[in-house]
């Protein structure tokens, strides 16, 4: 290959790279309502659309709010997962999304929680409403009371499951950002909420019925739920928890909310969802910046002690959820009267510094992990007579 040819291809190289580069540090969510991309770890919007305050239809989305309630009334030890709901003619929805249940069946209220979240059934949405409140009207007081207890003044719900009431079609509505606080609490507070969300199918051959999960990112690496929704009027809905899976060393995992809303269709909601999720994956990680095992420093050669050696540990660890471009430094700097023969196994010798961008952000304790013990001349004596008699058994070998 002539030189010429060798540069071209390098200089293509280079303008790959770049256009890779640029294209994973770059988010454009297409033709939705609304948005947000959520880090959980640093409590911190990462990208959102200008109208996130704004009370808009959130069809199945309201859904979060019957699970949320469902969760904290088992917690509080109210209902119980094993109880057995059986099924009531005013429960049987005629339309949407349902699972077609019949009066006097009888279902376990685990099975009907995961189903609500799996296929977003209505029926069976407004069979555990009812279980838990004795009615869906007065289920729907209950949402209503839970979202103004928790400040979201954007919310007002008409039904348990997010259709369109009939006949004034008013439906559930919520802003982005209350639906975030709402995904966030379910999430934090109820940590088993994965044990309702990561069915692959619900399958009923009795019913004529199999659904696959309504996820669109359902089997994506670390995607863990939450909940979709579509009506007319509120469009196609997501809303995503998910997170980066850290290698244990350098990193660990890193929890995102994403919230779209108002697609145009579903493959419009797929895509975006897509996209937020990659631009999380791709420019965000948790890293440890500082941890005992990593840090650890040793000073050897300190032939002056019986040990040889000081080994340093950091007391405290630090990680944190940061862009993948931004400089870190972590710095171990020793004490500078520091008295090597006074030193004791727990002592402080110096400190660890971490920085971000050249700017301090973290700082602990460095410590002694052993003690160290001045040789006396009777040691030294012992190591020049034990010099010696290796030295001629050595040659005696020869």
């Amino acid at each position: 290959m002539s030189k010429i040819k060798r540069y071209v291809a390098k200089l293509l190289l280079i303008v790959i790279a770049f256009t890779q580069t640029s294209f994973a540090s770059t988010l454009e969510v297409k033709n939705a309502r609304s948005y947000i991309l959520y880090n959980m770890e640093t409590d911190s919007i990462i990208a959102s659309s200008n109208n996130i305050n704004e009370a808009v239809p959130i069809a199945s989305v309201s859904k979060l709010m019957t699970f949320y309630i469902a969760l904290n009334k088992i917690k509080d030890g109210d209902i119980n997962l094993d109880d057995e709901v059986v099924i009531k003619k005013e429960d049987c929805y005629p339309t949407g999304n349902r699972l077609g249940i019949k009066e006097g069946e009888s279902y376990s209220l685990k099975r009907l929680i995961e189903i609500m979240m799996t296929n977003s059934c209505n029926d069976v949405t407004a069979a555990i409403a009812r279980h838990i409140a004795g009615s869906e009207a007065a289920f729907v007081t209950m949402m209503n009371e839970e979202a103004k207890s928790l400040g979201y003044k954007s919310a007002i719900f008409y039904n348990a499951h997010g259709l369109p009431r009939l006949p004034d079609l008013k439906q559930n509505s919520m802003s982005t950002v209350d639906i975030l606080d709402l995904a966030k609490k379910i999430i934090t507070e109820h940590p088993n909420y994965v044990d309702f969300t990561m069915t692959v199918a619900i399958d009923y051959p009795e019913k004529n019925y199999h659904e696959e999960n309504t996820n669109p990112l359902f089997g994506r690496e670390g995607v863990t739920g939450l909940k979709t929704g579509t009506t007319r009027a509120a469009g196609n809905c997501f809303v995503c928890t998910f997170h980066t899976i850290g290698d244990g060393t350098t990193t660990l995992d890193n929890a995102f909310i994403s919230v779209l809303l108002g697609t145009k269709n579903s493959k419009a909601r797929e895509e975006n969802s897509a996209a937020l999720v990659d631009y999380a994956k791709e420019n965000y990680s948790k890293k440890i910046l500082l941890s005992k095992k990593n840090n650890k420093k040793t000073i050897e050669n300190l032939d002056s002690y019986k040990e040889e050696k000081l080994e340093i540990e950091s007391e405290k660890e630090f990680t944190k959820s940061l862009k993948n471009d931004i400089n870190t430094e972590t710095k171990l700097i020793m004490n500078k009267d520091l008295n090597y023969d006074h030193i004791k196994k727990g002592d402080t010798v110096g400190e660890y510094k971490v920085y971000i961008d050249g700017e301090e952000v973290f700082k602990t304790d460095a410590i002694a992990m052993n003690s160290l013990t001045k040789k006396t001349i009777f040691d030294r004596i012992y190591e020049f007579f034990l010099n010696v008699w290796s030295f001629e058994k050595l040659s005696t070998a020869e």
